[in-house]
C-alpha cells in the first residue's frame, strides 16, 4: 500500500518551499470537500490553491479540485472572517504535524491551526488564541478544545534535530524490542526515515535493540545527523517511488536507500512532487473504491443469478410435472371418467365406504393408487406413473387435465420471464468481469499544465495561471517552439512544441483555440477572440527601463502573427485505447478527427460542477454504445472546463 500521510519532516520541507509563495497573498475563497480544505489565494496577479487534506497532507496544487455546490457550515464561518484577509505567516510547531496559518486585515488577526495527526482537525482562533470555531470538538485527558476555550497544544513530541548521543544511548530503555520503533520513540524520527537511517548505518530495522553495543549506537547517531543535514542543510532532490507496475509506493525530499530497487521519478521541488503524488493517490483510492463497489455489485448479481437459477429449475420441473399429469389424464380419459361416474353412483346408493373400495379397485387396474379422499369424495389424491396429483371430482377428467395444462403453461411463462431476467443479470455479471478502462496518466511533465495534441502529432501546452505561465516559459520553452497569447488581459501563455518541425496550419489553429478558450474572455462571455503567436526569442522577462512586469507576465517584442476571430467553443474528446482512455480539450475540427466521442461547450452560466456532471453523463452515454465499462471521473472533466462554467451544446 502506498504511504498516505505526510510526516513532520515532510511538512517542514514543504513549508520551507511554499511559505514565500503564500505569505502576503489574500484569501479569495475557501472550500471543503469531504476532508479536504482548499484555501484559494490571490495577489500580485497570482492565484494559488493551498490544499489541506485534514489528516494527511498540506501542499500547493496545480490540479484543480471539484468545488462543492453547497458550502460546509464550517467553511461559511471561515469565509465570513477570512475573505479578503492577508496570509501573514505560515509556521509549524517543531517537527510535529501541526501547522498554523495566520491572517491579518481590517477585520482583525486570526489563526487557523491545522492538526494533521490522528483523524485531523481544523481550529480557528482569534488574536488571543481563543477558539472561535472548530471542525470537531476535542476532549481528552490532556486537553479540551471547544468554542470559547483557549487553544491548547497536545503534548510535545520529540524533535529528531535536537536528539543527542545521550538520548540514543538510552534507546534500550524505550521498551521497544524493534530497532526502528525504538529509534522513532527515542528521537521522534518518523517512518520511513527511521528505517532509512538504520539501513544506512548497516543494520536491519527489525533488529532487537538489545543486540546493539555503544559503537553500533554511535554509528546510528552519525547516520541520523547526516540524514537530517542532507534534508535541512543541502539541496534536496525530491522523488516519488513506484513499483514495477507503476503504482505509487512513497515520496521523499531526498533519494532513499531502502527504495533503490523501485522506479524513481524526480521533481524540481518537493511541493511539485507531493502535489503529483497525492493527486495520483486520490485517483488510485477512487479506483480502489470503485473496484470494491463493482465487486460488491457483481456479488449481488451472482447471488441473484443463483436464486434465479434455482427458481428456473423449480418452475421447469413443475411445468414438466403438470404437463405429464395432463397427458396422463387425457390418455386415461374414458376409464377415469367411468370410474368417477361409478364412484358417485355407489356413494349415493350403497354408501361412501363401499364406493371408496370399488373406486380404489377400479383405479388400481389403471395403475393408480388412491392416496387420500377429502371432503366426502370431492377431492381425490392419486399416485402413479411417477407423479402424485389431486383431482376435483366435481369436474370432468378433461377439465382436470385442462387445469394441469394451464398450470404447466403458467410455470413455463414464469420460467421464460426468469430466463430473460437471467440474461440481463448474466450480462451484468459478465460486464463486471471486464477490465475497467480509466483515464491514462503517463507522468509526463506536460500533465502538470493544460495540454492537448493535434492530429498531426504536435504537443500543445498552456499555463493555468500566472505561476504556471512563468514556470512553463522559464523551464520548458525551447528555441524552436511557437508561443501563443490572446489579445486580451487574462490570457494563458501556450507553447506549440515543434521539435524542429514546421508548424502546420492545423497546429496553429489548434493552439489558437486552446489559447482563446482558456483566457478570461471565456468567463467574460465573449463569442470570439483574436490570438497572436511569436517566436521564443521575442518573449522577455526584462521590461523597459522604469516599467514593471508582475508575476506571470512577459514582454513581447517585434512583430506578431495574428489569428483573427477564434470562436470560443471548446470540445472535450475521449479516445479509447487498449490500456485506458485519453481525455483532452480540443477544437471541433480536431475532435472529429481524433476522438471516438466528444462534447462541445461554450461560454455560459451553468455552474462548473453541474456542467462537469452533465458532460460526464453525456460522454458515458455515448461511450456506452462502444464500450461497456469505463471510469470517467467528474474531477477529470472539471479541470478541462474553462473559467467558472459554460453551456453544453446539443
Amino acid at each position: 500500500m502506498p504511504r498516505s500521510r505526510m510526516n513532520g519532516i515532510d511538512i517542514a520541507v514543504i513549508l520551507s518551499e511554499i511559505k514565500s509563495l503564500v505569505e502576503k497573498l489574500y484569501v479569495d475563497s475557501i472550500y471543503l470537500m469531504d476532508k479536504i480544505l482548499v484555501l484559494k489565494l490571490r495577489g500580485g496577479g497570482v492565484s494559488r490553491e493551498l490544499v489541506v487534506d485534514i489528516d494527511r497532507a498540506i501542499y500547493l496544487t496545480a490540479f484543480e479540485k471539484v468545488k462543492p455546490i453547497k458550502p460546509h457550515q464550517f467553511v461559511m464561518f471561515l469565509r465570513k472572517y477570512l475573505s479578503g484577509l492577508k496570509v501573514s505567516k505560515v509556521s509549524q510547531r517543531g517537527l510535529e504535524k501541526i501547522v498554523e496559518v495566520s491572517f491579518e486585515g481590517g477585520r482583525g488577526k486570526y489563526t487557523l491551526v491545522i492538526e494533521l495527526f490522528g483523524n485531523g482537525n481544523l481550529v480557528f482562533l482569534d488574536e488571543n488564541r481563543v477558539v472561535k470555531a472548530i471542525l470537531r470538538r476535542v476532549s481528552s485527558k490532556t486537553r479540551t478544545i471547544k468554542p470559547g476555550s483557549t487553544y491548547q497544544y497536545p503534548p510535545t513530541l520529540e524533535d529528531p534535530r535536537e536528539a543527542g548521543i545521550e538520548k540514543l544511548m538510552n534507546i534500550k530503555k524505550t521498551g521497544s524490542k524493534n530497532l526502528q520503533f525504538a529509534l522513532s520513540k527515542a528521537t521522534g524520527l518518523p517512518s520511513p526515515y527511521s528505517e532509512e537511517v538504520i539501513t544506512r548505518a548497516g543494520f536491519t530495522p527489525t533488529l532487537s535493540v538489545h543486540e546493539l553495543d555503544a559503537g553500533s549506537i554511535e554509528k546510528i547517531y552519525d547516520e541520523l545527523r547526516a540524514f537530517l543535514n542532507e534534508i535541512f542543510e543541502r539541496s534536496i532532490k525530491p522523488v516519488v517511488y513506484m513499483d514495477e507496475k507503476g503504482l505509487l509506493v512513497d515520496f521523499s525530499p531526498i533519494p532513499l536507500t531502502i527504495y533503490r530497487s523501485l522506479k524513481a521519478k524526480f521533481y524540481g521541488s518537493f511541493a511539485e512532487a507531493v502535489d503529483a503524488y497525492f493527486s495520483e493517490l486520490y485517483e488510485h483510492e477512487k479506483n480502489l473504491e470503485e473496484e470494491r463497489k463493482l465487486k460488491a455489485e457483481a456479488e449481488k448479481y451472482r447471488i441473484a443469478l443463483d436464486q434465479q437459477m434455482g427458481a428456473l429449475s423449480r418452475l421447469l420441473g413443475e411445468a414438466k410435472t403438470y404437463r405429464s399429469i395432463g397427458m396422463l389424464l387425457m390418455n386415461k380419459l374414458h376409464s377415469l371418467q367411468a370410474a368417477f361416474f361409478t364412484f358417485k353412483e355407489l356413494a349415493q346408493s350403497r354408501g361412501f365406504e363401499e364406493a371408496e373400495d370399488a373406486f380404489r379397485r377400479e383405479l388400481a387396474q389403471e395403475g393408480l393408487n388412491v392416496v387420500n379422499i377429502e371432503m366426502d369424495g370431492r377431492f381425490v389424491e392419486l399416485d402413479g406413473f411417477g407423479v402424485c396429483f389431486k383431482l376435483d371430482t366435481e369436474l370432468s377428467v378433461a377439465e382436470n387435465a385442462s387445469r394441469f395444462f394451464t398450470l404447466a403453461k403458467e410455470a413455463e411463462e414464469k420460467a421464460k420471464r426468469i430466463r430473460e431476467a437471467m440474461d440481463t443479470v448474466g450480462r451484468q455479471v459478465e460486464a463486471g468481469k471486464e477490465e475497467c478502462l480509466r483515464v491514462k496518466r503517463s507522468g509526463a511533465w506536460y500533465e502538470y499544465f493544460r495540454y492537448t495534441f493535434t492530429g498531426d502529432g504536435f504537443l500543445i501546452v498552456g499555463g493555468k495561471d500566472a505561476s504556471t505561465n512563468e514556470l512553463l516559459l522559464n523551464k520548458y520553452m525551447e528555441p524552436e517552439d511557437v508561443v501563443f497569447h490572446a489579445d486580451y488581459i487574462g490570457s494563458p501563455f501556450v507553447l506549440l512544441k515543434t521539435n524542429g518541425r514546421e508548424p502546420t496550419p492545423e497546429a496553429i489553429w489548434e493552439a489558437s483555440v486552446i489559447t482563446a478558450c482558456y483566457s478570461r474572455a471565456w468567463s467574460d462571455g465573449l463569442a470570439n477572440l483574436d490570438v497572436f503567436y511569436v517566436k521564443p526569442d521575442q518573449v522577455s522577462k526584462s521590461p523597459p527601463s522604469g516599467e514593471y512586469i508582475k508575476s506571470g507576465g512577459f514582454m513581447i517584442r517585434g512583430d506578431r502573427n495574428y489569428v483573427r476571430k477564434i470562436p470560443l467553443k471548446l470540445c472535450i474528446g475521449v479516445k479509447m485505447e487498449e490500456d485506458g482512455i485519453i481525455v483532452l480539450p480540443c477544437s471541433e475540427e480536431n475532435a472529429k478527427k481524433l476522438f471516438d466521442v466528444y462534447v462541445s461547450i461554450r461560454p455560459g452560466n451553468v455552474d462548473k460542477r453541474r456542467l462537469a456532471e452533465k458532460i460526464v453523463e453525456k460522454l458515458k452515454r455515448r461511450l456506452g454504445k462502444v464500450l461497456k465499462r469505463i471510469e470517467l471521473s467528474i474531477d477529470c472533466i472539471y479541470r478541462l472546463i474553462p473559467g467558472s462554467g459554460g453551456v453544453l451544446e446539443d
